[in-house]
């Protein structure tokens, strides 16, 4: 019994006991360092100052500085179905399983003329090629030992086929050396400008140069069918050429789509006020998205597409409006955008909020195979904006995005789609896209035994 009441009275000691019990003992184990006294409480004082300061500058740093930065693999997003039927198996085999099974359609060339993003600048090694697979090509891109310029170029050395991004250095600020041989081929033109053990360079041995543009530290080459020289250029906003808007989080989805239905999304006005009408809050999985507790909160959208005409008839254009509501009465935010698509595979979202002020989003879609895009978001804007808004609104447009992704895993392509009235901006875009296919456009061709070719 004394026991227990020994125990109530030290439960009920007040507060100024406990805290000086505990600081007292801090005191001692903080005192035994050899540069703080025991006894000095400043010196404790200020540890603790510097500890508190130190943490919130973390804190700060942390919600308001620090980049966002998602990466979303084939399997992570819209197999969800699949997987729960494949239970105990891998997951990569399972969704790689429904992506054979599904029936494909009648697909458009797979690698549409334009300009494409395959890298950041910061990406590439200092004094070494990079090794980027895309559009079906393998392309080496390094930068010049002086930073100022970049280089893209066939990967495979002409001599023997060594892929010269793997081993492979810069050599004399602007040119790439064959870790096989030596042989030494110039970022500007592609030509021979060594061989270690020959005196006289072959004059045929070239190695094709790609033309590529940086925006906003994004490299972009130019891929075309033909071998045509660049038909436009990319347009970029001046803050982002100012250096005024720097990029302030990215993510990064893979998807097994053909590229033309990405874009399309943007024409298909419809789908914006059933698939995005749900809540954020509900995630992503399309199965569970109107059961959510968050059914007072729906997004409405509203939006007007146009293609451009000359000389920007590589161009489109959607003037769009998002509200957040609740009880359908409440509007809680609205955002007004601005989106411009230019070529096949570059979109710029102008995004104009009272509340988060004004910011740029860039997407690019860039073909890993024929039917696996890489989807990436790039937030640009002032140096000043709090990371806090731009992972907010990207975590906000990932939940949206893999809703879309859910459905382009699964769905066929139609190539005469039935289309009422209402959904006529499908069939324009449609015809607008047709301008990046040409003669010599790769195709895929599917045989009886389920492989396929292209």
């Amino acid at each position: 019994m004394c026991s227990t009441v020994n125990e109530s009275q030290s439960m009920a000691l007040p507060c100024d006991s406990l805290l000086e019990v505990d600081t007292s003992v801090l005191v001692s184990t903080i005192g035994a360092l050899p540069w703080v006294s025991a006894t000095d409480t400043d010196s404790i004082l200020w540890l603790y100052v510097l500890f508190a300061t130190g943490s919130c500058a973390f804190i700060l740093w942390f919600v308001c500085f620090k980049p966002f930065y998602k990466v979303k693999d084939l399997t992570s997003v819209g197999y969800g179905p699949v997987l729960e039927q494949g239970k105990g198996r891998r997951r990569a085999l399972v969704a790689n399983e429904a992506r054979k099974r599904r029936q494909k359609g009648d697909f458009p060339p797979v690698y549409p003329n334009g300009w494409f993003a395959i890298a950041d600048v910061k990406d590439i090694p200092s004094g070494k090629p990079l090794l980027v697979q895309a559009l079906g090509e393998n392309f080496a891109v390094f930068s010049s030992l002086s930073k100022e310029t970049v280089h893209v170029v066939d990967a495979y050395c002409p001599h023997l086929g060594a892929n010269m991004a793997v081993g492979g250095r810069v050599v004399g600020n602007d040119c790439i050396e064959c870790p096989f041989h030596g042989w030494l081929f110039s970022g500007h033109d592609g030509s021979c400008v060594s061989v270690p053990y020959t005196e006289k360079v072959p004059t045929f041995a070239k190695v094709r140069v790609w033309p590529n543009r940086v925006i906003g530290e994004v490299i972009f080459i130019w891929y075309h069918a033909e071998r045509e020289p660049p038909l436009w250029e990319i347009e970029s906003p001046p803050q982002i050429t100012d250096g005024v808007w720097t990029q302030k989080g990215t993510s990064i989805h893979f998807v097994n789509c053909h590229i033309q239905e990405v874009p399309e999304n943007g024409a298909d006005i419809a789908h914006l006020n059933i698939l995005h009408e749900p809540a954020v809050f509900g995630g992503a999985d399309l199965r569970s998205v109107h059961g959510s507790f968050f059914q007072s909160m729906k997004h409405r959208w509203s939006a007007d597409w146009a293609a451009l005409p000359p000389p920007k008839e590589h161009m489109t254009e959607i003037a769009m409006t998002h509200e957040v509501q609740l009880f359908g009465r409440f509007v809680t935010m609205s955002l007004k955008i601005s989106v411009q698509q230019i070529g096949p595979a570059l979109v710029y979202l102008k995004v104009y909020s009272p509340l988060l002020g004004n910011f740029l989003m860039m997407q690019t879609v860039t073909p890993q195979e024929p039917l696996v895009q890489k989807i990436q978001h790039r937030v640009f804007a002032p140096r000043w904006f709090p990371n806090f808004f731009v992972a907010s609104f990207l975590h906000s447009e990932c939940v949206m995005l893999e809703r879309d992704i859910m459905v382009w895993n699964h769905k066929m392509y139609l190539k005469r789609p039935c289309l009422p009235r209402e959904d006529r901006n499908i069939a324009r875009f449609r015809k607008w896209y047709s301008q990046f296919y040409s003669e010599n456009s790769r195709k895929l061709c599917f045989f009886d035994h389920g492989s396929l070719d292209w």
